[in-house]
């Protein structure tokens, strides 16, 4: 009896133009379970389906950049444990390194 009232919920709320996710989420519902009842159902997206629609790319990235920030702050830490303090000497060496590293790659480049 509870399948059926399910399904009967699921319908109605399709007919006012809920996605399968909105549904899934309202009913406790698989994507896949509401595509099997739903297949004959017209849909056409009502204005808060059209909003989450028009927002979900900007809310993709923002969660995009949230994970890219802490993912460099993480590295940030750990390279700071595993290099300690650098003196003055450390930094005017590794920058030498680079500079002779992109004159290299200059010459490689022009000659090549």
């Amino acid at each position: 009896m509870r399948l059926v009232w399910l399904r009967e919920k699921a319908i109605y709320y399709r007919r006012l133009g809920y996605s399968y996710s909105m549904v899934g989420k309202r009913l406790g519902l698989s994507k896949s379970t509401l595509s099997y009842w739903l297949k004959d159902i017209p849909y056409k997206p009502n204005r808060e389906t059209l909003l989450r629609i028009k927002n979900g790319a900007e809310k993709s990235a923002r969660t995009v950049h949230r994970r890219k920030v802490l993912a460099i702050k993480s590295m940030k830490a750990l390279a700071r444990k595993e290099l300690g303090k650098l003196s003055r000497r450390d930094i005017w060496i590794l920058g030498m390194g680079l500079y002779n590293g992109k004159l290299q790659y200059q010459n490689s480049y022009v000659s090549g």
